[in-house]
């Protein structure tokens, strides 16, 4: 007697289509990315060193860093979760969060930094 299944798998007619980028997604990622470097700049440098001597060219070098850190890590594992949601066939698109932004900056002066920048947001059925 052959197999036969009690389930179907259907395949989401969407499946495969280009995948890309809204000007709106792109300035909230944007925004996420500047926030977030600005908060590990804040959290490796400490609020003593903002008033120091070469504060300007500390800056600088942290900023610099932070950016580099987050757009590797932050954008790479955003856009992660973007991608593969389109490949299989969802609308799939990165939306900041205002509130866990601004948190994320006030807490990183005392020395911690909780990132909530926010997420993709992802909408069909897979």
């Amino acid at each position: 007697m052959p197999y036969r299944p009690e389930y179907t798998i259907e395949i989401n007619p969407n499946f495969g289509k280009k995948m890309g980028m809204s000007k709106t997604e792109l300035k909230h990622i944007g925004i996420a990315v500047l926030a977030l470097s600005v908060s590990f700049t804040i959290l490796y440098m400490g609020v003593r060193n903002f008033f120091s001597t070469n504060w300007v060219i500390n800056t600088l070098g942290w900023f610099g860093f932070s950016i580099v850190a987050v757009t590797f890590s932050f954008l790479l594992h955003e856009l992660g979760h973007k991608f593969v949601s389109q490949k299989m066939g969802a609308w799939a698109e990165f939306r900041m969060y205002p509130a866990g932004l601004i948190m994320g900056l006030i807490v990183s002066i005392r020395g911690i930094l909780i990132a909530a920048p926010g997420a993709v947001m992802i909408y069909g059925r897979i």
